[in-house]
């Protein structure tokens, strides 16, 4: 399996058996700046952008690549619904559900940056930026 696919199902499957508050999962596409153009979704919920990969051949009989790259989770929620403390309760969740993902071709680390409270008007934006480390092999 493509480990860009590996990561999205992982994250989203982690999200949706540990996490219940979050109403929607689905791959980042710019969604809370485009919120009024495109289909409602309901919140809370987590947008999984998959970043860059940077990718290095291994050594050995069997051709595969060593990836390195990020992931940020854009987790938003309604301002009104417990405003900040509760975005940063539900963050430490999603964050704790996803701690041990560790498959045959990826791991998700620790969040390296945390960029908190990005609004937009009555939604809460936060993001979680984590490294990720892929295997491919062919």
């Amino acid at each position: 399996m493509d480990g860009r696919l590996s990561l999205f199902s992982d994250v989203k499957r982690a999200i949706e058996a540990q996490v219940p508050e979050v109403q929607h999962v689905d791959l980042y596409n710019e969604n809370v700046e485009y919120v009024d153009e495109e289909s409602p979704w309901q919140r809370p919920a987590v947008f999984i952008e998959i970043g860059d990969i940077g990718w290095k051949m291994m050594a050995g009989k069997e051709p595969m690549q060593r990836g390195e790259g990020e992931m940020r989770l854009h987790i938003v929620t309604d301002w009104m619904e417990g405003g900040f403390e509760a975005a940063c309760i539900l963050i430490e969740k999603v964050l704790k559900a996803l701690v041990g993902i560790d498959s045959q071709t990826v791991t998700v680390y620790y969040p390296e940056t945390t960029m908190t409270c990005r609004s937009h008007g009555e939604l809460m934006e936060n993001i979680e930026i984590m490294k990720v480390r892929y295997l491919r092999k062919f």
